[in-house]
């Protein structure tokens, strides 16, 4: 059984008011016994017959700030993993996401030297006062000069992460990002709304009434925008915030959404296996301090089953263009689709203009403003998109 490995460096230089994963700052000094910590934590798992009994097909440094490492650490970190697990070697996915102020070209030709072949960018924006809202500690031209670095040092699988729907922002402003953006030609971009998660300092001067949050219609309008303008440009959207050229996905994602095993090592990484979701704890001195005595920093763990899989099912399906498989619902919950769910069905379609055996099977389609029934599956439609948390709840 294939899955995907996720390293958590929650090192940062600065915390960006949006950001609510955990990371920490002006404590570089740790680095060094964290990633030994890493290795205490992997050897944990190295003996045990459910993760022994894995192929490792990606591996992804998250974070924080994990280009902040260096190529040797990298290097290290990889020749580790490699000893204690197993890994489809033949077309292994290996991940860095970079902040643009952290490498130089030596830096990333070092990166590729030592396995990583694939880097996600955190561009954000182009716009300089839209970079200072958001807290990023770099310019547009320090991000565009690490892209053209990175291909030079021979990246050929590279992604930029955008924002949009920040409060004030324009139509033509997000029309702006996205065309200096499909200029650098990247292989894949991240689009994001922008959310405002409790806790977070962007979210606090929300609160405090220092801006208003950028009107939902104007949000689905920038949507709108990414998806037909990337489209046009040859990256097709494969998630609700996805968008590659055929074949260059971020199969390590995928490994979440498809509901694959994943293995998270680090402060606050999730994990889950056979059904059993776990997650460590959410503070690096701590996570150390029980590695050093020999004990696994998993806070809490739930197994998923009943109505949390059977929703997770629609939730994950739905995100993705091919939508929610009915054969591979029942694989997973053992339930019947459309006995399952046939009153939300009945809000979106008039089910008596089909055979109910037709489509599970693909023989038939329905389609309605939100939703559509094809080839055995169910889709959001462009309209759907905009809507996507709504529709997905009606199938609670």
């Amino acid at each position: 059984m294939t899955a995907a490995l996720y390293i958590h460096i929650p090192f940062c230089d600065i915390r960006c008011g949006y950001c609510d994963f955990y990371t920490v700052t002006h404590r570089h000094v740790q680095i060094l016994p964290y990633l030994t910590a890493l290795k205490k934590e992997v050897d944990f798992y190295s003996s045990q017959a459910e993760i022994q009994a894995l192929q490792f097909e990606t591996i992804f440094f998250g974070g924080g700030t994990p280009s902040l490492l260096t190529p040797q650490q990298i290097s290290d970190l990889l020749e580790y993993f490699y000893s204690k697990l197993n890994f489809v070697a033949s077309k292994l996915e290996i991940t860095v996401e970079t902040n643009p102020n952290t490498v130089d070209l030596q830096k990333l030709y070092d990166f590729k030297s030592v396995g990583v072949n694939r880097l996600s960018i955190g561009f954000q924006s182009f716009e300089q006062g839209e970079l200072e809202f958001l807290d990023r500690d770099h310019s547009a031209k320090e991000a565009v000069h690490c892209f053209r670095n990175a291909r030079k040092a021979g990246f050929e699988n590279i992604s930029l992460d955008l924002i949009f729907g920040l409060p004030g922002q324009k139509l033509k402003a997000w029309e702006n990002n996205l065309e200096k953006a499909i200029a650098l030609e990247p292989d894949h971009i991240s689009a994001y709304n922008l959310t405002f998660e409790q806790g977070t300092p962007l979210t606090a001067q929300l609160q405090k009434g220092k801006f208003k949050t950028a009107p939902e219609e104007r949000q689905g309008e920038m949507q709108m925008q990414a998806i037909e303008f990337l489209e046009k440009k040859g990256l097709q959207q494969y998630e609700i915030s996805n968008y590659a050229h055929p074949g260059l996905e971020c199969l390590h994602n995928q490994k979440y959404w498809d509901y694959s095993s994943y293995l998270g090592l680090g402060a606050s990484a999730h994990s889950f296996i056979n059904l059993r979701r776990f997650w460590n704890i959410r503070n690096f001195v701590s996570y150390m301090e029980m590695l050093e005595k020999q004990t696994l920093p998993v806070e809490d763990e739930e197994i998923i089953a009943g109505e949390t899989l059977a929703f997770e099912q629609v939730y994950l399906g739905l995100r993705q263009n091919t939508g929610v498989s009915f054969e591979n619902y029942k694989k997973r919950t053992g339930l019947d689709f459309f006995k399952k769910y046939k009153k939300p069905l009945a809000k979106f379609f008039d089910l008596n203009k089909a055979s109910i055996v037709s489509l599970r099977n693909g023989d038939e389609q329905l389609k309605s403003k939100f939703l559509e029934i094809k080839n055995a599956h169910l889709k959001l439609t462009q309209n759907g998109l905009l809507l996507a948390d709504s529709i997905c709840a009606e199938f609670i």
